[in-house]
């Protein structure tokens, strides 16, 4: 395995389904691939992959009419959620603790990018409605994004933001 900080990788692996299963685990697409490729008599797959492009999670949430853009209050509540975890050394999610705090600051990066309001309509009763799209670290893996979205939307849930419903 070759790696390129700027988000690419040369994988070399004698079980092809592994690989493809790696690739998706860290959010990799392939760019190219070999499957006739030798190694000491082993039939072998090489990949040339590609990190993904960032992860992102939508929600709609019911807000007044006046309340504006909300895209501000929602990424401070998602980064305080997301300051209490970070990505291992296999870029599985981790939440922090006081058993592994050791290391956490020089792990930790910013799992969530940003938050944007991307449509407001009003339903059939006449409530209003916005949804928001939360972008996540093109580092972390599709199901690492769920189960942050997931987290976050009880925050926001438990306290909303002034202008949600």
């Amino acid at each position: 395995t070759v790696l390129n900080p700027a988000g690419g990788a040369v994988l070399l692996s004698a079980d092809s389904k592994g690989l493809s299963i790696a690739g998706r685990s860290f959010n990799w697409s392939e760019r190219w691939q070999s499957n006739a490729f030798n190694v000491g008599g082993l039939s072998a797959k090489m990949a040339v992959m590609e990190r993904g492009t960032s992860c992102y999670k939508d929600a709609s949430f019911y807000v007044t009419e006046d309340c504006g853009n909300l895209s501000e209050s929602l990424l401070k509540i998602a980064q305080n959620v997301c300051m209490q975890f970070y990505l291992d050394d296999r870029l599985a999610l981790q939440e922090s603790t006081t058993r592994n705090e050791i290391g956490f600051a020089s792990k930790k990066c910013s799992l969530i990018l940003r938050v944007e309001r991307f449509d407001m309509y009003v339903d059939q009763d006449g409530k209003h409605s916005n949804g928001y799209r939360f972008y996540f670290s093109d580092r972390i893996s599709n199901s690492g994004a769920k189960q942050l979205y997931k987290i976050i939307c009880a925050a926001v849930e438990k306290a909303p933001p002034g202008g949600m419903i």
